[in-house]
């Protein structure tokens, strides 16, 4: 159940970059257009605006995680793996 909750967080996450990009170009089709390339959204938000999510980076580790499976500790390294159970289980207590 844990990958259908990660699905949507990426989901989330590319829709309100997509969002932004739109609202900073002022370019919806050119948004549409950026896919589903989330690490790729987040540089053109950054390149349109340098004050944009300041100290946001997307690890390429987490990048390459499967979200429609369960299976993340294959995919990420141990400090990764660690920082995304940390996160993991703060929001589990909220249901997320």
């Amino acid at each position: 159940m844990a990958h259908v909750k990660h699905f949507c967080v990426g989901h989330a996450l590319e829709l309100y970059l997509k969002a932004a990009y739109a609202k900073m170009t002022g370019n919806v089709t050119a948004a549409i257009k950026k896919s589903h390339e989330i690490d790729q959204l987040l540089r053109a938000c950054k390149a349109e605006d340098s004050s944009f999510l300041p100290g946001w980076e997307l690890r390429p580790s987490v990048m390459k995680i499967d979200l429609l499976t369960d299976i993340a500790q294959v995919s990420l390294g141990p400090d990764d793996f660690g920082h995304f159970l940390s996160f993991r289980s703060s929001t589990s207590q909220h249901n997320i």
